[in-house]
């Protein structure tokens, strides 16, 4: 059996070094990170976003009569009245059955369809 000191001698010669002690808890390098990571957040993510969403306001804003929406909650219709004050529209779901919604809670929209077909030829035209 070995002697303790020796089996000491063992052990400690097999823990590996501390490594070096930096002057800080976080370096240049750390802070140098953080800020690319925000700014590739701020024009990867936000902007983006915020693009995104100005132009579905400006949308809402422009919205008129028979338009067809889609709500937040999924349901879809076409516009029959837009009350400016309460910032509400009146959104036909089906015939006779007409539901207020906010304009804040409309997601998507598009025109009307066009009765005498030319919105086809205007596609072809490119216009």
């Amino acid at each position: 059996m070995f002697p303790l000191s020796s089996s000491l001698v063992v052990f400690l010669a097999s823990v590996p070094p501390a490594p070096p002690e930096r002057d800080g808890a976080f370096g240049f390098e750390f802070f140098l990170v953080m800020i690319i990571m925000i700014v590739a957040f701020i024009f990867l993510i936000q902007r983006p976003q915020a693009k995104e969403r100005e132009a579905r306001l400006k949308a809402v804003e422009t919205m008129k009569k028979g338009d067809k929406i889609v709500s937040a909650g999924g349901i879809h219709g076409t516009v029959t009245k837009i009350n400016k004050e309460k910032e509400t529209v009146l959104v036909e779901v089906s015939k006779g059955f007409e539901i207020e919604f906010n304009k804040s809670s409309i997601t998507v929209m598009s025109p009307p369809k066009e009765k005498n077909g030319n919105q086809e030829k205007n596609k072809k035209k490119g216009k």
